[in-house]
């Protein structure tokens, strides 16, 4: 079996992110421009990939099973750091001193 980082990618946390904080795909897949099958498919194969229901659907919307939560706050830690990287480059760089 492949490794989870070539099966996951930053596109699908940012997609499932999305997802569980709109709790629901249509108004996940129109902030994020994206058609609602193609979202869905993409949240499906996190879920293969990872071997886990990440996500219930109810009535009143979407909401994270207990291991979808972890992946949500596990995505969004590492979306936060991935986004801060410029930030975190160019705020390390120092002037030559001497």
């Amino acid at each position: 079996m492949a490794s989870l980082e070539s099966l996951i990618s930053l596109r699908q946390m940012r997609y499932f992110v999305c997802v569980v904080e709109q709790k629901g795909f249509t108004s996940a897949a129109t902030i994020l421009h994206v058609a609602q099958p193609s979202l869905s498919r993409q949240i499906a194969q996190l879920e293969e990939a990872i071997d886990e229901q990440l996500l219930i659907r109810t009535p009143a919307g979407i909401i994270p099973t207990a291991a979808g939560f972890k992946v949500y706050q596990t995505a969004r830690d590492l979306l936060d750091v991935v986004n801060g990287l410029g930030d975190a480059v160019r705020g390390s760089q120092h002037e030559p001193e001497g």
